[in-house]
């Protein structure tokens, strides 16, 4: 008999998948990845193809799952972001009624965040730039900045929030609590 092993090769740029749907006798459908890759000798010659069919039933009932707690989870990030706005809408309408202002320190970066009520108490317009511990400590009255000083290494040392009466020096100075 021939005794020749012929060597085959894919041919480049033959493979060819699809997903299609196979309906069994029983009139079920079951979803099948098909390749199709042809063969060829090397010269460019087709020599036959290879074709495989896989069921992906699961892959796609996955699929389905994962957008169903996709769609879940962006009712949710909606929901918590409205509750979100209304809960800093709330805060500052408190703040602007009570006249109380809010701020953060970014200790590592020496940055301050703060609110809008901050500013309108300290008699300023609003800056884009993150004000420092240096910055705010200007509108500290000269007699409470040891105070000041001392609260703040204490909420620190402690890693507790401070809450402190100091006086204000404001443009023109205006000195209040």
């Amino acid at each position: 008999g021939d005794s020749k092993v012929r060597k085959h090769h894919k041919v480049k740029d033959s493979c060819t998948c699809k997903e299609i749907m196979l309906v069994n006798k029983s009139g079920s459908h079951t979803p099948i990845s098909c390749s199709i890759t042809q063969l060829g000798t090397g010269q460019g010659k087709c020599e036959g193809y290879v074709i495989i069919f896989r069921d992906i039933s699961l892959q796609k009932q996955k699929e389905k799952m994962l957008q169903g707690l996709k769609a879940t989870l962006e009712k949710e990030v909606e929901e918590r972001t409205a509750e979100l706005r209304s809960n800093a809408a709330q805060l500052i309408l408190a703040q602007s009624i009570g006249q109380l202002g809010s701020w953060e320190w970014d200790v590592i970066n020496d940055t301050m965040s703060w609110s809008g009520e901050v500013f309108k108490i300290l008699n300023i317009k609003a800056i884009e730039e993150k004000p420092s511990l240096k910055e705010f400590n200007k509108y500290v009255h000269p007699d409470d900045i040891e105070k000041v000083d001392s609260a703040f290494k204490l909420a620190l040392t402690e890693k507790k929030s401070i809450n402190i009466e100091y006086r204000l020096n404001e443009p023109g100075g205006v000195r209040r609590y």
